[in-house]
């Protein structure tokens, strides 16, 4: 089973990114979605999904709704966890790529998105029982926007559970990032962008800490 995890403040554009993402899976029938909104208006505008979370928080960035479908996500040991970004399409057949490059792992994959090679993850996929080991902390949400990705690309290496595949000819699953001029930058980008400062303080600060600790958080994010 796969679980896609699509947290987004754009409903009709994730409609889109999603279809995309079924239409060019081999097994369908095993894709199960989950969203994560900001306000049961965006909820509305997904009605046609039954398992869509309103997060009631006024965050726009994506680390608290990633965070909080990571904690609501309920999988087997063999499942496979992929977070789907609005903007982020897959390659044909995905799924049957990724089944036979998790085959005999237990951990998370680093793939090609079309245009970053650095020291972060901007598509986390992994297995259920990588995300259990990161104790459902994809994204913490600590973050507003940016840097969350570093953080989990540090997490997964000192954990030993990433593996780097951007380098090997494997498909590209593409981000189509406002910053690659894939896109037009919109409102939510300008609020990300203005949160950029905060959240590189943010990480200093909690690559200070040992991983152990950085994959703890405080109940009371949980509550809606």
């Amino acid at each position: 089973m796969f679980h896609l995890m699509c947290p987004t403040v754009r409903p009709a554009v994730m409609k889109e990114a999603v279809a995309q993402w079924l239409a060019t899976a081999v097994r369908p029938d095993r894709v199960r979605l989950q969203f994560a909104v900001n306000t049961p208006e965006d909820r509305e505008k997904l009605s046609e999904f039954e398992d869509v979370l309103v997060i009631g928080n006024k965050r726009r960035g994506a680390p608290y709704p990633v965070f909080r479908l990571g904690q609501a996500v309920v999988g087997e040991p063999g499942d496979i966890v992929v977070l789907v970004s609005d903007d982020t399409f897959a390659p044909q057949g995905w799924d049957a790529w990724l089944t036979e490059v998790f085959a005999g792992h237990d951990d998370a994959v680093i793939i090609n998105d079309g245009g970053q090679f650095g020291p972060c993850i901007t598509q986390p996929i992994m297995t259920y029982g990588c995300l259990l080991k990161l104790n459902r902390v994809i994204n913490h949400p600590s973050y507003h926007h940016f840097c969350a990705d570093a953080e989990l690309h540090t997490n997964l290496c000192e954990l030993g559970l990433a593996r780097d595949l951007r380098r090997n000819g494997s498909p590209i699953f593409e981000h189509r990032n406002w910053a690659w001029g894939k896109r037009a930058k919109d409102e939510h980008d300008e609020h990300n962008v203005s949160m950029w400062g905060v959240d590189e303080k943010n990480m200093h600060a909690r690559l200070r800490l040992p991983v152990a600790d950085r994959l703890k958080f405080d109940p009371k994010d949980l509550i809606e």
